[in-house]
């Protein structure tokens, strides 16, 4: 299994609010990539390179043989230097998307065709750069049910579910869903009173290779960037071709802003301190 990491962005809205911030506190945050910020003790995306090496210890369901992480030029240094002093059991690639400013990007699912690459034998878990887990969710518990899905059906593809409070609807990509957790409907920012769903959809997708070609061909027929930089379009569209089956998680930290990181911070160094355990494990 390969996973991706999609750290392209450009962090702008966090960016707006670290030089809106008058006391000066969050200077040090200025320029840093999301998923390179410090969040309990280590960068965001150590998180999940520390979660994904936990896999190969456990040796279930299966373990990842290869990170690939899509870097924009801009920043691109930055990662080396923090791929460069990462020790893990399995090779952690990166793959610049070219671009040196946010207009210029090619968009978020451009990405994730750009981590795949040519190797479309392996299955692919697409994780979002700027998004942890609490520490309820288990990545192994979930990639076991995901290969329990499998088992029935090759082709399916899975993500994962997070309710969504009313007033936040009209800022999330939010999924129905029927009785067996398959998705039947998606829309993009609704408001409130065009969905009785209260579940969202966070960037962390699990696709197999028997489905990856689902990809480029949704690239293939979405050219502008309004179509290829929201994750969600794309599982609108997977789920109008395979099962997608989306699997509950109690939360999620989204970050995107200098609130949301605090916040972020602020419970995961609380639930380190109580249990010891890793984000997102």
């Amino acid at each position: 299994m390969r996973a991706v990491i999609l750290a392209a962005g450009y962090g702008t809205r966090m960016q707006r609010d670290v030089d809106a911030d008058t006391t000066g506190r969050y200077r040090h945050l200025s320029g840093v990539p999301k998923p390179l910020l410090p969040v309990a003790g280590a960068p965001l995306a150590s998180h999940w390179i520390a979660a994904l090496e936990e896999l190969g210890r456990l040796k279930e369901p299966v373990p990842v043989d290869e990170v690939v992480v899509v870097v924009n030029a801009a920043n691109r240094a930055r990662f080396e230097r923090w791929r460069d002093g990462l020790a893990t059991s399995f090779k952690v690639n990166l793959v610049c998307d070219g671009a040196s400013s946010n207009e210029s990007r090619p968009g978020a699912i451009a990405c994730m065709a750009l981590g795949v690459g040519d190797n479309t034998a392996s299955d692919v878990l697409f994780i979002g750069g700027d998004t942890l887990f609490p520490a309820e969710f288990r990545l192994s518990e979930f990639l076991s049910a995901v290969h329990r899905e499998l088992t029935a059906d090759p082709r399916s593809c899975h993500v994962v579910s997070v309710p969504c409070p009313t007033e936040e609807v009209s800022r999330r990509g939010i999924i129905e869903i029927d009785e067996t957790r398959r998705i039947v409907g998606f829309k993009e920012k609704p408001q409130p009173s065009e969905t009785s769903s209260r579940l969202q959809c966070p960037c962390f997708y699990f696709i197999p290779a028997a489905s990856l070609s689902h990809l480029t061909s949704y690239l293939a027929h979405h050219p502008s960037l309004a179509e290829r930089d929201a994750t969600g379009l794309l599982v609108a569209d997977l789920a109008q071709r395979e099962r997608v089956v989306a699997h509950p998680a109690p939360s999620r930290y989204d970050v995107g802003s200098l609130a949301s990181y605090l916040q972020c911070c602020r419970e995961l160094e609380a639930a380190e301190v109580g249990d010891g355990r890793p984000a997102s494990s």
